[in-house]
């Protein structure tokens, strides 16, 4: 993040306050701070609910798929329930124990497409921005530096 941000900052801050003039810069500078840490809150916020609504959604559609009908579900719980008995678990606390284990596991798998989820409207976020650069006015530097300036 530190030198991501380090490259994107001074961009956007020339482009959006480099053709003010110097008695307009002091306000449009906190008012750039002010959207600049709004829009982070909003995405901050955008990207857990993401994360949140997508892993309900890919944890259920994993779960769909694991029945007493699959047999290949059968044979892993069956392993699983063999190996934590070998353990000395008892026969109901190994049967527990390994469906515990396949609920951690679909929540790993569930987890893991749901930041993939992330990332793509993350990336298209960024594309939409880079297209928008063009569109945006040539800055023209002021004729005289501003007395607030250091």
């Amino acid at each position: 993040r530190g030198i991501a941000q380090q490259l994107a900052v001074p961009p956007a801050v020339t482009l959006t306050l480099g053709g003010l003039a110097p008695a307009r810069l002091k306000h449009a500078s906190g008012l750039f701070n002010l959207m600049r840490n709004l829009g982070g809150a909003m995405g901050i916020a955008a990207c857990a609910t993401i994360l949140n609504d997508r892993t309900n959604l890919h944890f259920t559609r994993l779960a769909e798929n694991l029945n007493s009908s699959n047999e290949a579900l059968n044979q892993w719980l069956s392993q699983v329930g063999n190996n934590f008995a070998n353990l000395g678990q008892s026969g109901d606390a190994g049967v527990t124990a390994s469906l515990h284990q396949l609920w951690l596991l679909t929540y790993r798998e569930a987890q893991t497409q749901t930041y993939g989820d992330a990332f793509l409207m993350i990336m298209l976020c960024f594309i939409i921005a880079t297209a928008m650069v063009p569109l945006m006015r040539k800055v023209q530097p002021p004729a005289a530096p501003s007395a607030d300036a250091h």
